[in-house]
């Protein structure tokens, strides 16, 4: 078993490490005094090996002689390093010297023993020996190619016996979200049947041989990893439901944990259109019903899902939408994530389970009053743009009220499609002919064009620094020594607090000159900070997606600016960069592991009939209705604002409350 930790061993660190000047001192002590009779022990051979990357990446911060005189000296001592550990391996074999191994080491212990190649000091059976005495080794061995290649079958035989190890190596490595820059290189004699091998006999242990967030990540193995390894399909069934079975056992009681509930409502008794509380872990949407009866005309039934219903925001963004930004830094780092997932946000979580409830509450409230949200969508494509707008060629056919819920999910899909193939074709052509439908594919939503020309703001390269510092949880602005208890980021500090400089810690000082020289932040006559303009943009982009260019006309200048330096872009496209992830999440599986996929689900036939439920098909087929809507109200914003026509007159509005409380 390796030696005990030595704190005084120099230990290389990558330039972004706040430690990699920690041993500065050392790596120069080491190169300028030692000779080859001072590397004596494995432990002195690793060391002149960090000491010689350190040399290489900070030469010129080290003290005692120019870097070249430093690099020639650690290459003078990484040869002798070299020698003294081929003779340490004549006298001893490799796993007696790894068991000598100083704690600090073990790891770095691979990365000299790649670099060294002692190839021909280490017989296959010495090393097939560690790797028996010392499995938890084996990831470490599998990050340097030039290893596997010379140990293939030794590694391969371990890698089948040690399923566990073996297992959630090679998930963590292809598979996990942050690990892209992790290397891994497996046997070129374990075939990709020989990992399903141990995938399904990891899949058969029991915690804690098998962990849970290692099983989740490989139910939903992300597609941009099948060129390591794709799973079988019974690897990746068997994934899922040893994670289902694995939730239970790890979670016994259902009642454990934080439980949100939300309900949604019609009330009789209720004026205003909407009310909304929050009560004993309850959220309560509440909706007039004596307006929505009253004013069931289809025009009226599609502005209430922007109005009355929030389908869409009042910046034009579908509320439903995800907005990854949002998230704090702990929900994002709990657990193991696949590295193509989509994040749903606690607010869009919200939003997409109060859906279903509204649109069929809504949808029976209008049956009863004889009329359909079919019907409505139906006058808007196939009479309203060609009347209204002058724009022939749209059309939809929706199911009727008799139709099967499996029947409605089975056809709601292809009608999205059709609507947005007719509004791609009069972008690119001006008009819409069925003629061209056949060569139209809608494969990435991001990919639609915008009548309007710069319809968006969104991020470019150089959003991250000045977005970051203004509202990132982890900004060394975020938090304030004299206002310890407020949180929510620096753009919130200095909106809603009369903050000055002396106000945040001295130490990241040239962080707020940074927001104040670059237009994010200014200062008051009493000293006082702001957020400015630039810093709004800048706000409403992290927490929405995408700013309207319509919304801020009146500040071109500052737009520009922003633009210029590449904060900002500017997007000509139907869809923000989060609403189109959303609709790829929801309705396909090209994008996104753990999507819905809600149109290949029914119209791809996955699955038995049989296993689809009422419940679950409502609820799914809601959420399609629910998308289509978010469709129309963001095609018909687009023909408003492109013809100068459509949109609501004065004398249409009724006087009646929105909001109650």
């Amino acid at each position: 078993m390796p030696t005990a930790f030595n704190e005084k061993r120099a230990v290389y660190f990558p330039a972004p490490d706040l430690a990699a000047s920690h041993y500065f001192a050392r790596a120069s002590e080491v190169l300028g005094k030692w000779t080859a009779q001072n590397i004596v022990t494995v432990n002195d051979a690793i060391e002149v090996h960090q000491c010689k990357m350190i040399a290489e990446a900070y030469g010129d911060y080290l003290e005692g002689a120019d870097s070249a005189t430093l690099i020639k000296s650690a290459k003078r001592l990484f040869g002798a390093a070299c020698r003294a550990f081929s003779n340490i391996l004549e006298s001893k074999d490799i796993l007696a010297v790894f068991d000598g191994v100083e704690l600090q080491y073990t790891k770095h212990f691979w990365e000299f023993f790649a670099a060294a190649k002692p190839w021909g000091n280490v017989p296959d059976e010495d090393f097939k020996a560690l790797l028996d005495t010392f499995p938890n080794q084996i990831p470490c061995i599998l990050g340097y190619q030039q290893v596997v290649n010379r140990y293939d079958t030794s590694l391969t035989e371990a890698l089948l016996i040690h399923a566990r190890i073996s297992a959630e190596a090679i998930i963590s490595a292809f598979a996990v979200k942050g690990n892209g820059d992790r290397h891994l290189y497996l046997p070129k004699s374990l075939s990709n049947d020989g990992i399903d091998q141990i995938m399904l006999s990891y899949l058969g242990g029991t915690p804690p041989e098998v962990n849970l967030n290692h099983v989740r990540v490989l139910a939903r193995w992300p597609s941009s990893a099948n060129g390591q390894y794709d799973p079988s399909p019974k690897v990746r069934v068997t994934a899922r439901r040893r994670a289902g079975s694995l939730e239970k056992e790890v979670f016994p009681d259902p009642n454990a944990g934080v439980h949100f509930d939300l309900l949604v409502q019609f009330s009789p008794e209720q004026k205003a259109c909407k009310k909304v509380t929050y009560e004993d872990g309850i959220l309560n949407c509440t909706f007039g019903l004596e307006w929505l009866q009253e004013y069931t005309d289809n025009a009226t039934v599609l502005n209430n899902f922007l109005y009355v219903f929030d389908l869409v925001g009042r910046d034009g963004i579908l509320n439903c939408s995800s907005h990854g930004r949002n998230a704090s830094t702990l929900l994002k780092i709990m657990g193991l994530h696949p590295h193509d997932e989509y994040q749903m946000t606690l607010e869009a979580q919200v939003e997409n389970m109060a859906l279903p409830g509204e649109i069929f509450l809504y949808e029976k409230l209008l049956l009863e009053n004889g009329t359909r949200l079919e019907d409505a969508i139906e006058w808007f494509f196939n009479d309203y743009i060609k009347s209204e707008f002058g724009v022939e060629g749209f059309s939809i056919s929706l199911p009727t009220e008799e139709t099967s819920w499996l029947d409605k999910c089975k056809a709601i899909g292809p009608e999205i499609e059709r609507v947005l193939k007719a509004f791609k074709l009069y972008v690119e052509n001006g008009f819409v002919e069925a003629d061209y439908f056949p060569y139209v594919a809608i494969k990435d939503f991001r990919k639609i064009s915008s009548l309007l020309d710069r319809k968006y703001l969104v991020e470019s390269e150089e959003f991250e620094r000045p977005a970051s510092l203004l509202l990132s949880d982890q900004s060394p602005l975020a938090h304030s020594p004299t206002h310890p208890k407020d949180d929510g980021g620096f753009y919130e500090l200095v909106t809603h607090r009369n903050l000055t400089e002396d106000d945040f810690y001295e130490i990241y000082r040239p962080q707020l000159k940074y927001l104040i020289d670059n237009g994010f932040a200014e200062t008051e006559e009493d000293g006082v900070l702001r957020p400015t303009l630039q810093a709004q943009l800048v706000a409403l982009v992290w927490k929405r997606g995408a700013v309207r260019c319509s919304d801020f006309a009146s500040f071109s200048e500052q737009v520009e600016k922003m633009v210029s330096e590449k904060v900002m872009a500017y997007s000509n496209t139907l869809f923000s960069p989060d609403e189109a992830d959303y609709l790829s999440f929801l309705l396909n599986n090209a994008k996104f592991s753990n999507a819905l996929a809600l149109r290949n689900k029914y119209n791809h036939g996955s699955g038995s009939v049989s296993d689809f439920t009422d419940k679950e098909m409502i609820a799914n087929y809601c959420l399609m209705l629910a998308a289509l809507l978010g469709i129309v109200l963001k095609i018909n914003e687009e023909l408003s604002c492109a013809t100068g026509r459509g949109g609501l007159d004065s004398c249409d509005l009724v006087d009646w409350p929105l909001m109650e409380g």
